[in-house]
Formats: C-alpha cells, sequence, structure tokens
C-alpha cells in the first residue's frame, strides 16, 4: 500500500452515485487528490482490488446487492493492511463498534460527512504506523535472529552478567567449556560456574570490572585447562555499570603447544651446550652465526661465544676451498641447497682464528624457531681420522706387498727341488770333468762355460730362495762391524773408482744371529744398486748404529717386533726413485736397468732380511739420493765363531765307509761317485727300506750316513734313528733340494745337525763329509 500517494486511489462501494461525487468533492476539496472507482457489487469488488489497486476502501453499510460487512470480510482476507471505512447513514453506534471490532478503522455518517477528510487522513496514517511498527517488529526479530545465531557461533564462551555478576544469558561455547548444563549456569554466580569458587577470587576479571576492560589467564582445575578471561563492562548514560560482557577461551592447546615448545627449546638448548660436536647457528639474510656451543668455541679457538658469533662461514675459511672456488661463493653454494633441500653434508677446509687451517665435514640443517628460518651447522675436524685413515692404507698396501711377496716364494720354492736335483749332475760332472782334463786340453773351455753356466743358474735358484725365504741357512753369532770391514776390500774393487764409500761404525755393537755368506750378499747387493744409481759418480755410506724400536714404531710397521735392533743403513747420492718404484722396488724381476737387470737382486736382500727375522725400509725421492736401512734383531748368545781356512779337495780326502741313500738316480750317481774319487767305501741305497737291507748285509764298520730328508717311506730322520740302532758311533749328514721349511718339518733343521743344499759342488759335499766325519 503506498502510505504516501500523490493521488489516493480511493475504491468507493456505494450504491447512491450523487452520495459518492459528494464525498469525493469534499476530499478534494481538503486538500486529497484522489482517483475513485465507484462499484456496487462483490464481483466488482475482488477485480478492483486486483486492477485498480486501491489506497483505501470506502464502503456504504447497506447495498441491494452487497454489504458493508461483506466488503469488510473480503479486505480481511484479500488486503488486510488497506485501510477501511465505512460511510453510511443505517448504521447505529452498536453497529459501528461491531465493524470496528471486524477490522474496519473508522466510520463516518452521512449527516456528518464533512468528517469524512479526517476520518480518511486518520486511517491512512494509522494503518502507516501499524505498518512501520510491523516492520520495526520484523526487523527485531530479524536482527536478534542474527545476534543470537552470532552469540552462539562464536567460539569462544561469551556470557552476559548483571552488576551482581549473576549468568543471565550464555552460549553454547561458553556452557561446553564450563561442562555445565544451561540450568546449572543461569542466575549462578560467575566465580562459582567458571571457577568453582564459593567466593571469587580477587584476580577475577568479573569482579574487577567497572569501568574498564579487564583481563586475566587461569588454569582451573577441570581436566587441567587454561581459560583466558576477559570482562568487558556495560555502562549507562550515566556512566553506571549495569552489566557485563565475560569471555571465556579455552586455550588449553595453546598453552600445550607454548609448553612443548618451551621443552623443545629446553632439550635443544641442552643438546647444544652439551653436544662434543661442534654445533652453530647461522640466520638470515647475513648468513653470520648467531650462536656457537663450548665445542665450537673450542675448536675455533675464540675466547668465548661473543668472540666467536656475528662472523660469517667464510671468515672462518681460507680464501679458496680445495676445487679453487672462493671460499665467500661455496658457502652461499652450500647455504642455498641446504636450505632448498632441507639439509647438505659436505667437506669443507677450515681456519681457526690463530690461522691455523684443517679439514672437516659440515652438516647444514634447516630448523625452524620462534618463526624463524635458520641453519644448524654440525662441524667435526677430520684431521685425525684422515691421518689415520692414510695410516690404514699405507699399512693396507705394505700388507698386499707382503702377501704378493709371499705368494711368488711359494712359487719359487716350489719349483727350486725339482731345480736343484738337475742342477746337482751339471755342476758335479763339470767340475770332476774339469780336474781330469790336462791344463793344454782344448776342452776345458768348452766344459769351463757349462760349470760357470750351472753356477749361474744355482745361484738364480739361490736368489729365488733368498727372495722366498725359504733357503737352508746357517746361524751364528755374527758382529756386522767385522763383517763389513772383511767385506770392505771386495767392495772397493767391485764399486767404480769415481764413487766413495764412507763406512761409519757404531763402537762396541751387539751380534745377530746370521748366515755370513747372506749378510754378505746382502752387502753386495745394495753396494752395487747404489752404484748402479750414481753412473756419473758419487758417495755410498754405509752405516751401523744399535737402535730400540718401540710399540709405537711397531704399530705403524708391519711384521716389525719391538724390540732391540742392530741398524745397517746404506746411503746414496744418486738419481733417487718416485713413489711408484718405490712401490715395487722388492717385487721379484722387476728392475729399473733394462736388459742389465735381472730384477732379483733387491728382491734378494728382501727375503735374507726376512729370513733373519729383520725388516728392511726405503726412503727415497727422485734426485735426492736413497737409503736403505735395514733392523736385524740382536742375538742372545754373543759367542763368536772363528772361521777356518778353506780346504782342497786333496785335503778333504778319506778312507771311511758312507751309507748314500738317495732316491733321485742322477743325484745318487753323482753323489757316489763324488765320494769314490775321495777315498770312500760307499754303500749304495733309492730309499729307506733298501739302505736298511744293505746295512743288515754288511758286516764292517759304517761311519757314515749321507741321506736325503725327502724319501718315500721313511724320511731321512726316521731312517737315522733306525740305523743308530745297530751302530751307535754312526755319524749323519742330510742332504736336501727342499726348502728349509719342508726339511724342518722332517725334524731336521737343529742345532749341530750337518746338512747340505743341494746343488752342491765337488768341493762342498767333500768339506761336509769331512765336517761331519770329524766333529764329536
Amino acid at each position: 500500500m503506498n502510505t504516501h500517494p500523490q493521488s489516493l486511489r480511493v475504491l468507493f462501494l456505494e450504491d447512491v452515485p450523487s452520495d459518492a461525487e459528494l464525498a469525493m468533492r469534499l476530499l478534494r476539496r481538503a486538500g486529497i487528490s484522489c482517483e475513485e472507482r465507484v462499484i456496487e457489487t462483490r464481483q466488482d469488488m475482488l477485480r478492483e482490488l486486483d486492477v485498480f489497486g486501491p489506497d483505501i476502501i470506502l464502503s456504504d453499510y447497506t447495498m441491494p446487492q452487497f454489504s458493508g460487512l461483506e466488503a469488510l470480510e473480503i479486505r480481511n482476507q484479500r488486503a488486510p493492511d488497506l485501510p477501511f471505512v465505512m460511510v453510511t447513514v443505517s448504521i447505529d453506534e452498536q453497529t459501528a463498534v461491531e465493524c470496528i471490532k471486524r477490522g474496519a478503522d473508522d466510520y463516518v455518517n452521512k449527516d456528518h460527512l464533512a468528517r469524512l477528510p479526517r476520518a480518511v487522513r486518520a486511517a491512512l496514517e494509522k494503518k502507516r504506523l501499524q505498518l512501520a511498527e510491523r516492520e520495526a517488529q520484523d526487523e527485531l526479530k530479524r536482527t536478534t535472529q542474527e545476534w543470537r545465531a552470532t552469540f552462539d557461533a562464536v567460539r569462544d564462551g561469551v556470557a552476559l552478567l548483571d552488576v551482581d555478576r549473576k549468568i543471565l544469558r550464555c552460549n553454547n561455547a561458553f556452557r561446553e567449556i564450563v561442562g555445565k548444563p544451561l540450568d546449572d549456569i543461569i542466575g549462578q554466580a560467575v566465580h562459582r560456574v567458571v571457577h568453582g569458587f564459593d567466593q571469587p577470587p580477587t584476580q577475577c576479571p568479573a569482579l574487577r570490572a567497572s569501568r574498564s576492560l579487564r583481563r586475566e589467564t587461569w588454569q582451573i582445575p577441570v581436566n587441567d585447562r587454561w581459560l583466558d578471561l576477559v570482562a568487558d563492562p556495560i555502562l549507562g548514560e550515566d556512566g553506571r555499570l549495569t552489566g557485563i560482557v565475560h569471555i571465556v577461551a579455552d586455550i588449553t592447546e595453546r598453552k600445550q603447544a607454548e609448553e612443548a615448545l618451551r621443552e623443545s627449546e629446553e632439550k635443544y638448548r641442552l643438546l647444544f651446550e652439551s653436544s662434543h660436536d661442534p654445533i652453530m647457528t647461522l640466520a638470515p639474510p647475513s648468513w653470520k652465526y648467531t650462536s656457537g656451543n663450548a665445542s665450537a668455541i673450542r675448536l675455533f679457538r675464540a675466547c668465548d661465544e661473543n668472540d666467536f658469533i656475528s662472523r660469517a662461514p667464510w671468515e672462518y675459511s681460507p680464501e679458496r676451498q680445495a676445487d679453487g672456488i672462493l671460499s665467500y661463493e661455496k658457502a652461499g653454494e652450500m647455504i642455498d641447497t641446504a636450505m632448498r633441500d632441507g639439509s647438505h653434508f659436505f667437506e669443507w677446509r677450515h681456519k681457526r682464528l690463530d690461522g691455523e687451517e684443517f679439514p672437516a665435514t659440515v652438516l647444514l640443517t634447516r630448523f625452524e624457531l620462534n618463526g624463524r628460518t635458520l641453519l644448524q651447522a654440525t662441524v667435526r675436524d677430520i684431521s685425525e681420522s684422515m691421518r689415520l685413515e692414510a695410516e690404514r692404507e699405507k699399512l693396507r698396501d705394505q700388507l698386499l706387498h707382503a702377501q704378493k711377496m709371499e705368494s711368488i716364494g711359494r712359487l719359487a720354492g716350489g719349483v727350486a727341488h725339482d731345480l736343484n736335483n738337475l742342477l746337482s749332475p751339471i755342476l758335479g760332472y763339470s767340475e770332476m770333468l774339469l780336474e781330469d782334463l790336462g791344463k793344454h786340453d782344448v776342452r776345458r773351455e768348452s766344459v769351463g762355460e757349462i760349470l760357470r753356466a750351472g753356477i749361474r743358474a744355482r745361484d738364480l735358484v739361490r736368489q729365488l730362495l733368498a727372495f722366498s725365504r725359504k733357503q737352508t741357512l746357517e746361524f751364528k753369532s755374527v758382529n756386522i762391524n767385522q763383517t763389513i770391514e772383511g767385506f770392505e776390500k771386495l767392495l772397493r774393487r767391485t764399486i767404480p773408482e769415481d764413487i766413495g764409500i764412507q763406512v761409519i761404525s757404531s763402537p762396541e755393537i751387539p751380534a745377530v744371529m746370521a748366515d755370513v755368506g747372506q749378510i754378505e750378499q746382502v752387502i753386495m747387493n745394495l753396494a752395487v744398486n747404489a752404484a748402479d744409481a750414481m753412473p756419473g759418480g758419487g758417495k755410498l755410506t754405509i752405516e751401523t748404529a744399535v737402535t730400540d724400536l718401540d710399540e709405537a714404531y711397531a704399530a705403524t710397521h708391519p711384521d716389525v717386533e719391538p724390540g732391540r735392533y742392530v741398524r745397517l743403513a746404506f746411503s746414496d747420492t744418486g738419481c733417487g726413485m718416485d713413489a711408484e718404484t718405490r712401490r715395487r722396488i722388492f717385487e721379484p724381476f722387476f728392475s729399473t736397468k733394462g736388459e742389465r737387470g735381472t730384477g732379483l737382486g733387491l728382491a734378494t736382500v728382501y727375503g735374507i732380511v726376512k729370513q733373519h727375522g729383520g725388516n728392511i725400509w726405503i726412503y727415497s725421492e727422485p734426485g735426492n739420493g736413497t737409503t736403505f736401512k735395514i733392523y736385524l734383531p740382536v742375538a742372545e748368545k754373543a759367542d763368536i765363531g772363528e772361521s777356518t781356512g778353506k780346504k782342497t779337495t786333496t785335503d778333504l780326502r778319506g778312507s771311511e765307509t758312507v751309507l748314500l741313500v738317495e732316491d733321485e738316480e742322477q743325484v745318487r750317481v753323482l753323489a757316489n761317485a763324488i765320494l769314490t774319487r775321495q777315498g770312500y767305501a760307499v754303500l749304495v741305497a733309492k730309499h729307506s727300506a733298501e739302505a736298511l737291507l744293505v746295512l743288515e748285509g754288511h758286516n764292517g764298520a759304517v761311519n757314515l750316513l749321507l741321506t736325503d730328508v725327502v724319501m718315500p717311506g721313511m724320511n731321512g730322520r726316521e731312517l737315522y734313528n733306525r740305523c743308530v740302532e745297530k751302530h751307535p758311533d754312526l755319524k749323519v749328514l742330510y742332504m736336501s733340494g727342499y726348502t728349509d721349511n719342508v726339511i724342518a718339518h722332517r725334524g731336521v733343521l737343529e742345532e749341530g745337525v750337518h746338512f747340505i743344499q743341494k746343488p752342491f759342488s765337488v768341493q762342498t759335499l767333500a768339506s761336509k763329509v769331512r765336517e761331519a766325519l770329524e766333529r764329536d
């Protein structure tokens, strides 16, 4: 309905046209602009309500086809907000009251029609006020609903209190927080509901709220929850307190998170401070150190943390890293990688505050602290581990070298027996043939070449056996100073004249247990090797000394036992060796001399030294000469026997009876021939069983048993034990082409036992036979 129309649309229900015209004239005269529709029937009213859309209905009470009450009923059903005024002459006061009760806004008697404009205005204003009130109520209802929805939707608990701090209203969140039904909340004192106290605590914000907002944080005993309480006073126009808005927020999760963060930070602090590893933190954007634990301060030799922090990583580094990249650029690259991937592990060269550099590993880890993204750097000094790794690598190389030497030695020892048996007849028959030929016989030269070739072959086998530590040695107490002194003249004749030889001997040097011939071989090989390294001349220094090798030295040198040693050193001023040559210098058949060398000289030295229980080390650099140091263990016994002069085969003749037992035919025939030429009576057997039979059938004395060690059936030692039962005075001389470990296994290599190594010469066999026969 249009409450302020410019032209009032009037629907007039009147069966007398003149009355309708008069009424409209009065309205217009009163200043009410009107547009009317005058109708008489029900159908007209229904139509005009839809078509005309009137602002007010004027209706006669009684009409021929329609009545005012019927019209009022239609208005109530179709347009209840449309103003309705009865205009009639046939209505009494009781009827008028009935019309008002049924919804008419006013009635006007036609006898007093001048009142019509005022009645129309009053009806229109009444309807306007009704509509305004209805709209206000609707707005209030809508606002109340919105407020209630908002009130209940707030996640924090909200309660409205009166001035006595009693709860008038609360939302759902408040009920959930305090954990009570609404009936136990409304009308109750807030401190009893929230805190569970009979009396309000002094800190209660609701108690203290008067003219300003109060905030308190409480921990209440229910489920150990934390509550954040806010009381906001409601003041009247006179400034007096009329109520309180009490807000309760459950901050338990936040408190727990804060506590967990505090505990985490405390644990991190304890780990940070107690860690043995140096730990530092770096912060963007400068990426300087913001903290460092005690280990970091010690690592970088700072005075305290203040001396350590506010420096960037590259300030603790040399200008460039090992790859040549500037430390500043390298550090930025490492930081970017750690920030991108979360962590990054790498090696880094650091520099302490005193300038000393050291290698280290660094683990950069990204982490969050108080909302900031930081980096943690864990640093480990790997100087010692790198040194130990280098030592392990050195020991590993030495072990591999020793294993390789051992493998080659086993190969050499394996072929030595067969070679010795083949060389025995070559050497023996050559010697005997050379003695039988006249001085001017043209065949002497050919036989001599055969003998010399056999000797070279024998020496080659001996070198292999010496290298492999398988040869049989005759140990006795030896003074190294005396050995060098007796060998010095030969050295000076062997070494070129442009090489000076200086011998520096330590006085009162203790004896060592050694094979003199083998030690002389070592001296000769090292001297010749030094001479080859000085083709343009130079100086060779030979020194002897006594030294104690302790456990620390033994720990870094394989096969070395702690103890007292005689040191024999050979130093030259020659060309020196590089690392690869030093690594292979003791390998058999490895030579730097080309076709001039066999590659067995130093290999033989190595084997002889090892067989003597000693060690040999080489120190050399290209252009700076070479030093060989040999360590031989000091002997427990110091008796040094005197050597006797070499006898001729004529001096070594005899007439005793010798039982010869040898399973190798060529060696057996040769030994028989040599012994027979020397005047001995020889009983020959192929093996132990045959030897016992020969001995059983011989009625005379048998003075010496010359027997092979390794034979089918009984070995040489077992055969001698059987023979000595019948001939108690029987002497024995063992012979073998096998290596010393095989012979030792048969119980032969014992002190006082006579032994000859194959291949042997006429002179050697004759000498050994006389020695065995003549010794008590």
